[in-house]
């Protein structure tokens, strides 16, 4: 009788048994979704493979140029043709210069899909590295040599062709102010109307000599995306989105570490469950195997959870400024988003089905020992 008595545990060894069985069930989904984070958001593979797969790189100049439009006539850059000390203005203000549809023109002649790919990977890897072992202010930085080599190459007289050829023609008051503007010198940076042949040819190369030059001295051969519009020789604003990064990034990296940490907690407990319970080793299956089971169901509802909360996320949240339509930039992000939160979901899904599929073992194998000793 006394051997029976030992070879279970006793009742407030099991009221101890299953509070920890129900912080286990509970804690082990959120360790689970901090894991699966840490392995795919540090890795900078899952998100090359994500944008690939979203084909973001062939949209994405367009995109970005209809952003950039949108923005910079929502909020203009306060600068001036002269800056201070006969320095040139920045990019931004060149930007707020032109006509959405030319800066879009130019964007997309400008910016190969294979240059966006292989500087938007390469600002990944340098996020990750800084996520690694970075220290002070983050520095993101793109080469912008192909660009600078496209421009010199015609890419801004092309740009410039198309746009005047889809205005409406002229009208004989219009042409007239044209020519008399192109003949003074002081003619504007675009026509408002498509001239004739001749007179268009000609402002296309008058304006060509200037623009490219002045494009071809603002752009360096790399570009921080930190203060990316600054004037040359000045000091640029952070990007809105940027400023901060520092701060976030460091905060991104404590969470890592908290992830990696967290892992110990489910293993804690249990351990101190088998402490409390495994008697034999029909004793240990069975109270090791029921928290297994529980913790995967609800890792599973978890997972699903997020995905349905993702889904009606998207739905509601309203389309920013210039992000109309499939190409646009919040389309873009939409399919990338949607890309990655599958792949997590999928990660969590596949850790409740090992959970599962554990506890279901390792019961049904106490189970088995349990009729064994019955017999």
């Amino acid at each position: 009788m006394t051997i029976s008595r030992r070879s279970t545990p006793g009742p407030f060894a099991k009221f101890l048994a299953v509070l920890f069985i129900l912080l286990f069930s509970v804690t082990t989904p959120l360790v689970l979704l901090a894991l699966v984070a840490r392995g795919l958001l540090f890795n900078p593979a899952f998100f090359k493979r994500a944008l690939a797969q979203a084909d973001v790189y062939r949209e994405l100049p367009r995109a970005v140029a209809s952003q950039l439009a949108a923005s910079v006539l929502s909020n203009p850059p306060e600068a001036t043709a002269e800056a201070p000390g006969g320095a040139e203005v920045g990019l931004g203000a060149v930007f707020a210069a032109l006509p959405p549809q030319l800066v879009e023109t130019l964007m997309v002649r400008l910016i190969p899909s294979d240059w966006m790919q292989a500087q938007v990977e390469s600002v990944i890897d340098q996020v990750t590295a800084y996520l690694d072992h970075g220290q002070g202010a983050p520095t993101l930085t793109i080469s912008l040599a192909e660009i600078k080599t496209n421009l010199q190459q015609g890419a801004l007289e092309s740009a410039m062709r198309e746009f005047i050829a889809g205005l409406p023609p002229c009208t004989a008051e219009q042409l007239l102010t044209f020519g008399g503007e192109m003949l003074s010198g002081q003619s504007a940076m675009l026509p408002a109307c498509q001239p004739p042949e001749v007179l268009a040819e000609a402002f296309i190369a008058t304006a060509k000599v200037t623009a490219e030059g002045m494009l071809t001295r603002m752009l360096p051969d790399e570009l921080n995306l930190m203060q990316p519009f600054g004037p040359v020789g000045g000091t640029a604003t952070p990007l809105p989105f940027m400023q901060g990064l520092e701060q976030i990034l460091s905060r991104v990296r404590l969470a890592k570490r908290v992830a990696e940490v967290s892992a110990l907690v489910p293993l804690m407990l249990l351990a101190i469950i088998a402490l409390l319970t495994a008697r034999s080793a029909r004793l240990a299956l069975r109270w090791l195997g029921a928290p297994l089971l529980w913790a995967g169901v609800l890792s599973a509802l978890m997972g699903l959870l997020l995905y349905l909360a993702f889904g009606i996320l998207v739905a509601t949240v309203p389309m920013p400024l210039g992000a109309s339509g499939p190409g646009g930039l919040f389309g873009l992000a939409r399919e990338v988003g949607q890309g990655l939160v599958t792949t997590f979901v999928l990660w969590v899904e596949a850790g409740a089905g090992a959970m599962l599929l554990a506890g279901l073992v390792m019961t049904g194998v106490a189970g088995s020992l349990r009729r064994r000793e019955a017999g």
